[in-house]
């Protein structure tokens, strides 16, 4: 089937060839079909490392036409796009606003997180207090080695990550730690933790560049994790022990010890699986010297936060279906109500090769968005 004018002209404005644009909207159909699925309403979402923004680039870049083509695609939905991703929330509102120029939703944390219009939602009920503990641990242990650790920006309460010595990879200049940097100070560090929760006088000492924190009380570990993860996610803060639950913590974006990189990678991988060691959460380490970690005692998946945003914003009895385009075995959708889009030459194509499922396949989010918003438009016709 042709295209429609409208898409034949936003794929002519993002520079992507309509007989590719055509190809992924008749694919995504034949999946709809193979599933016997009928949608009032399609819900799009989108992964964003490897199909919005090219996995080899350090400040975000997107590929060709993307922008563009999410833009259209936002306009086409009846709910809008919204991103489906590992990563914090802070770093997809980034992409969205600073790299795409699109107000979107985003289902962040492997779908433990949901921004929907500007709020934010746990999709599972559990507390706060097991990764704040896994902190607080982290945290003196780091101590009483002199360590430097930074924050990812992760919120929820399932997942995290933590990177060591970050200057010796390319998130030194990661365009999130930068910002983080520039606004940084321990001025401001204190009017943020003094604002957030009500604790002692005592509880946190400024000392020239540093500051020293009780980590005992809960309400400071509180604070000082919002702190680091969304205020200031990202900045290398060294950590040295003063004395029981006492920390100095310094500003130490550069810092470096005098391992190689080899040795710091093993050191750094043995401290996170210390830390998780006896507790719910299992480590998953990466090259570039950060572990994520994450609660195995709670179920989340990014088809569950896809599905809860979708229930938040649809009517009662909506009959909905989910599309949604990633690049790794982590990123696919298999229930009834979903159509999934695998990026073209990346992991998840060997691994549906094992699956009997359907799936359609694009190059990027550009013309994964095009196609999906032209099979929106035949729906609505």
């Amino acid at each position: 089937m042709s295209l429609h004018g409208s898409t034949r002209k936003a794929a002519e404005e993002a520079e992507v060839a309509e007989h590719k644009v055509e190809q992924v909207a008749d694919d995504i159909e034949s999946v709809l079909r193979n599933k016997g699925l009928e949608p009032d309403v399609i819900v799009p979402y989108v992964d964003m490392n490897g199909p919005i923004v090219d996995k080899e680039s350090t400040d975000y870049e997107t590929h060709q036409g993307v922008k563009e083509a999410i833009s259209w695609l936002d306009q086409v939905s009846e709910t809008g796009v919204s991103m489906l991703s590992g990563w914090d929330l802070s770093t997809l509102d980034f992409v969205a606003s600073e790299k795409l120029g699109v107000d979107m939703d985003h289902v962040g944390e492997l779908g433990a997180v949901a921004q929907i219009d500007g709020d934010t939602y746990s999709t599972v009920d559990v507390g706060m207090e097991q990764i704040l503990d896994f902190r607080r641990d982290a945290w003196l242990e780091a101590a009483s080695r002199g360590m430097t650790l930074q924050e990812q920006g992760n919120v929820s309460a399932v997942t995290g990550c933590m990177y060591g010595e970050g200057v010796r990879s390319d998130l030194y200049k990661n365009p999130m730690a930068e910002s983080s940097r520039q606004d940084f100070s321990m001025d401001s560090l204190l009017e943020y933790l003094e604002e957030r929760e009500e604790v002692s006088d005592q509880t946190y000492t400024l000392q020239g560049d540093s500051m020293v924190i009780d980590l005992s009380s809960d309400n400071a570990v509180s604070a000082l994790s919002d702190a680091l993860t969304q205020e200031y996610p990202l900045v290398g803060i060294r950590w040295e022990s003063t004395g029981d639950q006492n920390v100095r913590i310094t500003e130490n974006s550069l810092g470096r010890s005098d391992l190689s990189d080899e040795e710091y990678l093993e050191m750094f991988q043995d401290f996170m699986d210390d830390i998780a060691e006896g507790t719910s959460f299992e480590t998953d380490h990466n090259p570039d010297f950060s572990t994520d970690f994450q609660r195995t005692d709670i179920g989340v998946s990014k088809e569950h936060g896809a599905k809860y945003r979708a229930d938040m914003i649809t009517e009662d009895g909506t009959e909905y279906v989910i599309v949604s385009m990633g690049d790794k075995s982590g990123d696919i959708l298999e229930g009834p109500q979903t159509a999934f889009v695998a990026q073209e030459g990346m992991p998840v194509e060997q691994e549906l090769e094992g699956r009997d499922m359907p799936y359609a396949t694009a190059d990027s989010a550009a013309d994964y968005s095009l196609g999906l918003a032209e099979v929106i438009e035949r729906y609505s016709d």
